[in-house]
């Protein structure tokens, strides 16, 4: 991480707990890590929910990491609630998962707003696929532009393209404008 890079952790079992919030102390961060213990049932969407929520605060794009194997047993929200929040936040979401893990959410999470899906094989890739993920998305460019002659509210479908060969695109599946 880097010095101005704020960070927060939400550790998720049946239950949510925020370990820490925002910070740039890493010294902070370390220790709150180890923190987390998996038992009981698995609040996937609800704790997807609360890392969407936190993580649209700032006025600098958000990026949300999900740690998961991908199954939920617990949660109170639907994963199309949280698909929902999903589309009216500016965050942009990357999922890690036990390789051969098939998980629909996830994916549609990610697609969603124009992060990818990351598989491992073991928990110590964690490291590399959290690096990898905050160095892709360090790189990456921020396009806008203002829709003319489209209806307010609701969703509204996009596809990036570019010409040049051999690059990768991921942009967010859409955009919600919402009334005034």
């Amino acid at each position: 991480l880097r010095g101005d890079d704020r960070v927060a952790l939400v550790s998720f079992s049946h239950e949510i707990s925020t370990l820490a919030s925002a910070t740039p102390d890493r010294d902070r961060l370390r220790p709150r890590l180890r923190q987390g213990r998996g038992t009981g049932g698995t609040s996937l969407f609800d704790a997807t929910h609360t890392g969407l929520v936190l993580s649209d605060r700032d006025d600098d794009r958000g990026l949300l990491l999900v740690f998961s194997d991908g199954l939920d047993t617990s949660s109170w929200l639907s994963p199309g609630r949280v698909l929902e929040t999903a589309k009216r936040t500016q965050v942009v979401s990357y999922a890690v998962s036990a390789q051969g893990t098939r998980n629909r959410f996830l994916r549609d999470l990610v697609n969603l707003t124009g992060g990818s899906y990351l598989e491992i094989q073991s928990t110590s890739d964690l490291g590399t696929a959290f690096a990898g993920i905050l160095e892709e998305f360090r790189h990456r460019y921020l396009l806008s532009y203002r829709p003319e002659g489209v209806t307010d509210g609701g969703w509204h479908q996009i596809e990036v393209r570019v010409r040049r060969p051999g690059v990768t695109v991921r942009a967010r599946s859409g955009y919600m404008i919402i009334g005034n």
